[in-house]
């Protein structure tokens, strides 16, 4: 079972999430492939050469949801005002509060339980998903989620951002 180990609540943005995007739905595998792709062509250090970084971590980002599923984006949030490359892809995310969750948990499991973990944890501290900004992250820190994988123990820790706004 995954657990919260550490919640914060903070301002952020503007900010432009970069990177490489695809139309899937939830835990597909196309997810994983693109990953692969992106971390196989050395798209985040390129984009952390061409942007101003707002949050220099590899995250994968969901976005403009739709009854078929969503945008999914493998990159970094640079700065709004970041020039970036015409062949990257970049999604506005305006000034908002956001929860940021640090979870562990297994690593089959995770995935699927972190979204709704994150929305447990914002309503238990009096704020409810912001649905004008709404936008999902995986944020894979070196610091943890990458020490998580090299300790091979089974659990990972994976942070997300979602925004919110007090109920």
């Amino acid at each position: 079972m995954s657990r919260i180990i550490h919640t914060e609540i903070h301002p952020f943005g503007p900010v432009k999430m970069a990177g490489k995007a695809i139309r899937t739905q939830a835990l597909s595998p196309d997810i994983r492939t693109l990953w692969d792709e992106c971390l196989e062509s050395g798209l985040i250090n390129r984009l952390r050469a061409s942007a101003t970084i707002a949050l220099d971590e590899a995250t994968g980002m969901m976005v403009d949801y739709d009854d078929r599923g969503f945008t999914y984006i493998v990159g970094l949030c640079a700065k709004d005002y970041s020039y970036l490359p015409n062949d990257i892809h970049t999604h506005a995310i305006p000034a908002c509060t956001v929860l940021r969750c640090q979870i562990e948990g297994p690593q089959e499991t995770i995935y699927a339980d972190a979204y709704h973990i994150s929305l447990k944890i914002a309503k238990e501290l009096g704020y409810q998903l912001d649905e004008r900004n709404h936008f999902y992250a995986e944020v894979y820190t070196q610091e943890r989620f990458m020490k998580s994988i090299e300790e091979n123990n089974g659990k990972i820790i994976l942070d997300t951002l979602i925004p919110v706004r007090k109920i």
